[in-house]
């Protein structure tokens, strides 16, 4: 583990310089509405103070805004028309948004209702129709965005990913690694599905606090193992890595239950959203164990006096979070 402990050093480095907005998603609703045969109107909501991030709605080719919007913070309301014809399949609206991506739905004329998770990329975020249209939205498609969302969340959100690194230093052994993870990603999953379904509602900036403070624990026994000493967390780290889990599964349902979930899919999505996590939660071991590698090889063991640092500097962070996020 001490090709590790070099590697966390350098991470944890990082992670001081990057706020403390772990599960903020960066997902908006952006919802269609058809108003008549010919006549659509946009609805989202700009949060004060970030009109930078949001441009105007790209129409399709022959569509035209009934009155020319201009932006400003809060709700906004475009209404746009179609010049007679109809909104299809074959169009496309492009969100030129500095954002991860929206939730949209769509509420047509005939009474039906859909809804799907669109990515941005480098072009903005573009809204196919054809998946908004009734009946659009299979299985394979929510699966495919939420796994999607899921697997940014986690890579995103740095004080998950610190709290893992926290435990690949604390656990020798990979069968005992993986044990010590699968505890952590039961536990998680577990409270992430109660809370969505309503079962446990808990203060999101309590679950915040106590996740920065699960970072500084660990920090702790990092430290007294590295004494020599015999703790509650290396006798069982599986334990203490469920029972904090359960506490991050809280951190990952905030964010999901802002971005909103459609109560037909809700299972589904549920499933695909916590599968995406762990795909990157695993990415994330699997570069740890391989950049640990490369450095014994590349024989940087002399750096190991850093190693008796690496708890001070583990708990540092995690205190500091833990202060912000009290704010």
């Amino acid at each position: 583990m001490n090709a590790s402990s070099i590697f966390f050093s350098c991470f944890i480095c990082l992670l001081t310089v990057c706020p403390a907005l772990a599960h903020q998603l960066g997902v908006d609703r952006f919802q269609i509405q058809e108003i008549a045969a010919s006549t659509y109107e946009f609805r989202y909501d700009i949060p004060p103070g970030e009109i930078s991030n949001y441009g105007i709605p790209k129409l399709p080719a022959g569509y035209t805004y009934v009155e020319q919007p201009s932006l400003r913070d809060g709700p906004q309301r475009l209404r746009l028309t179609t010049n007679g014809s109809s909104l299809t399949d074959e169009d496309q609206i492009v969100l030129p948004w500095a954002r991860n991506g929206v939730l949209a739905s769509a509420i047509w004329l005939n009474g039906t209702r859909s809804r799907q998770f669109f990515k941005a990329d480098e072009s903005g975020i573009c809204i196919k129709l054809s998946a908004l249209s009734a009946g659009s939205g299979s299985s394979l498609q929510t699966m495919r965005r939420y796994i999607a969302l899921g697997f940014e969340h986690i890579l995103e959100g740095y004080d998950h990913l610190l709290f893992v690194a926290g435990l690949a230093m604390l656990v020798a052994g990979w069968r005992r690694l993986l044990l010590t993870v699968s505890a952590f990603t039961l536990a998680h999953s577990l409270t992430l599905g109660l809370a969505i379904i309503g079962v446990l509602q808990i203060n999101p900036v309590l679950v915040e606090t106590l996740i920065a403070l699960s970072i500084a624990f660990l920090a702790k026994e990092i430290l007294l193992m590295h004494k020599s000493q015999t703790t509650l967390a290396s006798r069982w780290p599986w334990a203490i890595s469920f029972g904090f889990g359960l506490i991050h599964g809280l951190g990952f349902a905030g964010a999901l239950t802002e971005l909103g979930m459609d109560p037909d899919s809700i299972l589904l999505a549920l499933l695909a959203f916590n599968l995406g996590v762990e795909l990157g939660q695993l990415l994330f071991l699997a570069a740890w164990i391989l950049i640990a590698a490369a450095l014994l090889q590349l024989g940087l063991m002399r750096l190991r006096c850093l190693r008796p640092t690496l708890p001070y500097v583990l708990g540092t962070t995690a205190m500091f979070w833990f202060l912000e996020r009290l704010q």
